[in-house]
């Protein structure tokens, strides 16, 4: 019984098939040989193995391919590891090699010749077996690029479809809509979270979560993390302007703090601070 089918991993790699083909199929066409590449270039010969050569390593990083998508969709490099390797190495390795050692050999014998009396197998074979496991390596590292992306387009999905958090208190457990969050904040070690609708600071709710899981779950295109200890939404952000050194400073409505600026404490003020580091992206966000 074949294991669950996976998700198919795309690869939009037709253009890098010609090209290694080709470069693949030079190369082989020129290795050894000590002729000037001038004259090798101006040899019927060359362009007829370069045609040759070229169709047999097409064939040969499909057949990669193919067992690559096969094996995508039944054993996953996270998920089995070493089941993946051994039958990666046996499908996209082991025996696309044969394969290219069977055309090649149909290559020779279409001139009359016998691969096992030519320098094939001791000079150019190693080299074709060490392409195509660098071609294994290729669709590994893209496997691990795409996987990436789709975990993060998971989590931004997430983030979007994320309406209304559960605020648990010792009393009762109370929904909040995304859009009445203005801004969460860390204070004294803990995390709070105030909405638009709430008449001070002292009246947020604080939340078991970490800044940075918050900063997960909400839509980046609604929140923003300007430092260390404070998100924002972008209704809440009144205003901003430069601060000390390359940072900027923001004037938040509802404001932190009740009353005159001076007499905010410097917990509080440093809180309204977008980091230099966050200041660019901080100034695209917000200006949509």
């Amino acid at each position: 019984m074949l294991p669950a089918v996976n998700p198919v991993t795309t690869y939009r790699d037709t253009q890098f098939r010609v090209i290694g083909a080709l470069t693949a199929a030079h190369f082989m066409s020129v290795f050894g040989d000590e002729q000037p590449l001038g004259e090798i270039l101006l040899s019927f010969n060359y362009w007829v193995a370069l045609a040759c050569g070229t169709l047999i390593a097409f064939g040969v990083m499909s057949v990669v391919r193919c067992a690559t998508l096969w094996l995508d969709k039944r054993y996953d490099w996270l998920a089995q590891p070493l089941l993946r390797v051994l039958l990666q190495a046996l499908f996209g390795w082991v025996i696309p090699s044969f394969t290219a050692f069977l055309l090649a050999a149909l290559y020779f014998a279409a001139f009359g010749f016998n691969i096992l009396n030519s320098l094939y197998l001791r000079i150019d074979f190693p080299v074709i077996v060490l392409l195509i496991l660098l071609f294994n390596v290729y669709y590994f590292c893209y496997y691990l690029f795409q996987r990436k992306h789709q975990e993060q387009d998971k989590t931004e999905t997430a983030a979007a479809d994320k309406s209304v958090f559960i605020v648990h208190t010792t009393a009762r457990s109370i929904p909040i809509r995304v859009e009445e969050i203005c801004y969460i904040c860390i204070i004294e070690g803990s995390t709070f979270l105030r909405t638009f609708g709430m008449p001070a600071i002292q009246d947020a709710y604080a939340v078991p979560e970490t800044l940075k899981d918050m900063e997960a779950l909400l839509d980046s295109r609604l929140f923003f993390r300007i430092n260390r200890q404070m998100i924002v939404s972008f209704h809440a952000v009144a205003a901003f302007r430069p601060g000390k050194g390359q940072s900027l400073e923001i004037t938040l409505q509802p404001p932190l703090h009740e009353g005159k600026a001076k007499d905010m404490p410097d917990h509080l003020q440093r809180l309204l601070t977008v980091s230099e580091e966050r200041v660019t992206p901080f100034k695209k966000w917000m200006d949509r």
